[in-house]
């Protein structure tokens, strides 16, 4: 019992993790990602139009901020917000 174990630790190195492991956690990455996004996005949503407006947001820009699209260039506020990176 032993040498399979170890033949099948041999192949896929000491440090890998099995294909089962590898995939359960790249579906709590993704599913971790997706809580985190939703979390951001219900936050920016709280915010009032002002604040939004301050840091150079509208209300329609808030996913496509969080989901990393970014704001349209041309649009883009020049001032004191310019080095925040939001979310």
């Amino acid at each position: 019992m032993s040498i399979l174990s170890d033949s099948t630790a041999t192949r896929r190195g000491p440090n890998r993790p099995s294909p089962l492991f590898a995939g359960i956690q790249a579906m709590l990455r993704a599913w971790s990602q997706t809580r985190k996004r939703e979390a951001d996005i219900a936050s920016l949503r709280a915010l009032d139009d002002h604040t939004l407006k301050d840091i150079g947001l509208h209300r329609s820009e808030i996913a496509s901020v969080v989901y990393g699209r970014g704001l349209d260039p041309s649009r883009r506020r020049r001032g004191p917000w310019r080095w925040i990176r939001l979310l």
